[in-house]
């Protein structure tokens, strides 16, 4: 219940000078908490900010009754989370979902954030996810990544993990058959042949520095409308 400054004096008399008159020397620094840090009339009208969720979290919106938050598996907390991409990798139905991170811009006394190598979260249905281990997955990325894509290149899907100041991670699907919405598409909405309905926003940007393709895999819908921004509505006849 005691609040302390975690960066290092250096760091803080970089920042306030007044500091290092404050506290002559480290000992002095370690031992003082927070409030015997700065005066009183400093902290007055000091505007506080408080972050008390740090796990990278699912949140469910459940309608009418809110919206229902769980943090995600630990596999997904052992680094920041910069690229995602939603789709229904095993083709069982469900929403799965590919995360990529790791983060190498902090500072020196901090270390890097970089214990992810990228991770496939399987939907189990019921609100939950499995993680794929990357044997299983294919999906091993050791970058700085910050975006994960998918891009349709002929006959080939392609997965493709943008690394800051590094090369691109490019991962290959042979899953070829696509529904090719119009450049006024907004949304479509899908049945899936167990009678499932799902909407599917089509986005020119999506997560963090991501610009995925609007392509979609032909899965096992059984019928698709389209819905443009002008709220024009068309069921596709050509998937």
């Amino acid at each position: 219940g005691v609040n302390h400054i975690t960066h290092t004096r250096d760091d803080l008399i970089k920042q306030i000078n007044a500091m290092r008159a404050r506290f002559k020397t480290y000992q002095d620094y370690a031992e003082a908490d927070f409030e015997q840090s700065f005066l009183k009339e400093e902290l007055k009208d000091a505007f506080i900010v408080r972050a008390k969720v740090f796990e990278s979290t699912y949140i469910e919106n459940l309608g009418d009754e809110g919206f229902r938050t769980s943090p995600l598996p630990w596999q997904a907390q052992l680094a920041p989370i910069f690229g995602m991409l939603v789709e229904d990798f095993n083709e069982d139905g469900l929403l799965d979902v590919v995360l990529v991170g790791n983060s190498y811009s902090t500072e020196v006394s901090t270390g890097r954030y970089d214990g992810s190598l990228g991770l496939v979260l399987l939907n189990d249905g019921v609100g939950g996810w499995v993680p794929m281990p990357a044997a299983a997955s294919g999906l091993v990325n050791k970058g700085d990544a910050k975006s994960v894509v998918t891009v349709q290149q002929a006959d080939q899907q392609l997965l493709v993990i943008g690394n800051n100041s590094d090369f691109c991670k490019v991962l290959v699907s042979q899953r070829n058959q696509l529904i090719e919405p119009l450049p006024m598409d907004a949304v479509l909405h899908v049945t899936l042949s167990t009678g499932q309905t799902r909407k599917m926003e089509l986005y020119y940007g999506s997560t963090y520095l991501s610009q995925t393709s609007r392509k979609l895999l032909k899965l096992n819908y059984s019928q698709i409308k389209a819905t443009t921004f002008r709220g024009e509505v068309r069921t596709l006849s050509n998937w």
